[in-house]
């Protein structure tokens, strides 16, 4: 989610950048603040939440314990998403 200032972007934006972002080689701990900085950086706004859940962590299903049952949660946000009860409210 993210609140815009000066620039809207359409729903198709938003998949293009995520797509773009998330074939690059990051580890999934840093995932989540690379999609922030460049939906920042597209909409030109620091009011960007970024949430990935239910996600697989990929050392623990490829290598070591080779499970899929674990999952953990990713939250990077800023500008007026600091704000608890507006994350809140994207979450519900």
């Amino acid at each position: 989610s993210y609140i815009p200032d000066k620039f809207v972007l359409g729903i198709s934006k938003l998949q293009r950048v995520a797509d773009w972002v998330s074939q690059r080689f990051f580890l999934q701990e840093d995932l989540t603040r690379k999609l922030y900085e460049a939906v920042a950086e597209a909409a030109q706004t620091e009011s960007v939440y970024v949430g990935l859940f239910n996600m697989v962590h990929g050392c623990e299903s490829m290598r070591g314990a080779k499970s899929n049952d674990g999952s953990f949660t990713s939250e990077y946000y800023g500008g007026r998403f600091t704000d608890p009860e507006l994350r809140k409210q994207i979450r519900s």
